[in-house]
């Protein structure tokens, strides 16, 4: 992982480590902040909401939303920043989520970006 990052490419993974079937961001492991940490690399936060709805024959829709890359700037590379970076990007995933829950609420409008509903 080190390694893609340290030579400039983007990295995807699924921060909690496993799929979440009750639907809800479970808890964010310190893996990927430790590789932004060691590698001075933003991480751009994602949250699902939907699939955990689908069964064969049965796909509902599903919404994906990015946030803004996340710069981890200032923490400290170990243990104690990889906890905190892991934090700080738990919330935000989880804010996001919630976004889309009220999205999927209000009939899911396509191209709203989140914190459009506040302006």
């Amino acid at each position: 992982m080190r390694r893609i990052v340290a030579d400039g490419y983007a990295l995807g993974l699924f921060v909690e480590g496993t799929r979440q079937r009750s639907g809800i961001p479970g808890v964010v492991q310190p893996g990927a902040a430790m590789v932004a940490l060691q590698e001075e690399a933003p991480i751009v936060p994602v949250a699902i909401h939907g699939s955990q709805t689908w069964r064969p024959g049965n796909f509902r829709p599903v919404s994906i939303a990015w946030g803004e890359p996340m710069s981890l700037a200032g923490l400290p590379k170990g243990g104690r920043g990889y906890k905190e970076a892991s934090a700080l990007v738990q919330e935000e995933i989880r804010r996001l989520f919630d976004w889309l829950v009220d999205l999927h609420a209000l009939g899911r409008p396509d191209g709203v970006p989140p914190g459009a509903e506040r302006r």
